[in-house]
C-alpha cells in the first residue's frame, strides 16, 4: 500500500450497474491514516456514469494508497458491475 501521487488527475470516473442498492467507493490516503475515506453511490439496472472528485473525499490525490469498490453499507448479498474506471 505505497502511496501514489495522482494529483495531476482531479477525479475518479467509472460506469456502474447493479441491483439498485447503495455501494461504496473507499479510498485509503496516507495523510488520512488507515481509516478509508468513503462515498456512496447507487447503481441501478442500466449502466450509468459516476464521477467522484478527490475533493469529495477531502484529499487532493497526492497520496492515494488504494481505491476499493465495495458493497454496503448494508450487509447481505449484492450485484455490482464496474467498468471504464478512469482517473481524469
Amino acid at each position: 500500500m505505497q502511496a501514489a501521487n495522482l494529483s495531476s488527475k482531479k477525479e475518479l470516473r467509472f460506469h456502474a450497474k447493479g441491483d439498485g442498492k447503495t455501494y461504496r467507493v473507499m479510498i485509503f490516503s496516507e495523510s488520512k491514516g488507515m481509516m478509508p475515506l468513503q462515498k456512496t453511490f447507487t447503481a441501478g439496472p442500466e449502466w450509468s456514469e459516476v464521477t467522484m472528485p478527490w475533493t469529495a473525499f477531502g484529499i487532493d490525490g497526492s497520496d492515494v494508497m488504494a481505491i476499493i469498490f465495495a458493497g454496503g453499507p448494508q450487509p447481505g448479498p449484492f450485484a455490482l458491475q464496474v467498468d471504464e474506471v478512469a482517473l481524469r
